[in-house]
């Protein structure tokens, strides 16, 4: 296959981890009028995963395409990947791009980094250090409940940081 070129959209799959725990309606909404006006103006990054084309770049543009009855979606292929290395990539374009979404990052990372191998080699892949790593797959974890809990003595935890 080409690097770049026309895939059909029935050949995409969109599941599989997914960075972006929220979606900003009006962004959405921007995006899609973009689209609509101008035409597919970027590129879906893909790879072959387990045999089915996976998005590793471009779920929201992949989503308005789909909804606008594309047929054919214009694609840069990045070649064969595991799952790690599809989550791994994934993190790296909206991290590094500065789309970040910590909770959703989190979650990735927490759903499929099981060791202290799977650690090291994410962060190879991902440009992040091991300790930002391992921060990210401790933040889904995280008792915000119990950070925001008032302490009579204290006043609020959000007033000891001048929120």
């Amino acid at each position: 296959m080409e690097r770049v070129g026309m895939v059909e959209i029935t050949k995409i799959s969109d599941e599989g981890y997914s960075v972006k725990e929220n979606e900003n309606d009006l962004q959405s909404y921007k995006f899609k009028t973009m689209v609509e006006q101008y035409g597919q103006f970027n590129t879906v990054k893909i790879c072959k995963n387990n045999g089915t084309f996976k998005i590793v770049d471009g779920l929201k543009l992949f989503k308005i395409l789909k909804e606008l009855k594309y047929e054919k979606v214009n694609c840069f292929y990045i070649g064969k990947c595991d799952d790690l290395e599809l989550a791994s990539m994934r993190i790296f374009f909206n991290y590094n791009y500065e789309r970040k979404d910590y909770i959703g990052i989190s979650k990735t990372i927490s759903s499929c980094l099981e060791n202290e191998n799977d650690i090291k080699n994410f962060s190879i892949k991902t440009c992040l250090t091991i300790d930002e790593v391992k921060r990210f797959k401790g933040l889904v974890n995280f008792d915000w409940k119990e950070f925001m809990r008032e302490d009579p003595n204290k006043g609020s935890q959000i007033d000891m940081f001048n929120i």
